[in-house]
């Protein structure tokens, strides 16, 4: 499979792809109407720029991982200021740097 490089692409990605209330609002309702089981950790495997970091740390209470393994989308998270007490790991999916069970929730 090919690899993106997002190195150009970062910012235009994160503007792009920035949840509008409205966008936010239906996420929320849908998660409310799931009744997931509350996590003690979630990942956000391929979470780009971090537009779901908090989104899940609301939703779900409980700590939020990123795992990102392009360093352009790790640094526009920074950038923008959506990363701060949250870990941002870089990693591809097919290589996830946690112990099997311990996450109980994976956003993809």
């Amino acid at each position: 499979m090919a690899r993106v490089d997002y190195t150009r692409r970062a910012s235009a990605y994160r503007v792009a792809r920035t949840l509008s209330p409205e966008v936010l609002a239906a996420w929320t309702a849908t998660i409310a109407r799931a009744r997931l089981p509350h996590p003690t950790l979630v990942l956000d495997v391929g979470a780009g720029p971090g537009g779901f970091l908090a989104p899940l740390a609301d939703w779900f209470a409980a700590p939020v991982v990123a795992i990102e393994p392009s360093s352009a989308m790790r640094a526009e998270a920074r950038a923008a200021g959506v990363s701060p007490g949250r870990p941002y790991v870089a990693a591809w999916a097919e290589a996830l740097p946690v112990r099997s069970g311990a996450a109980g929730l994976a956003w993809l």
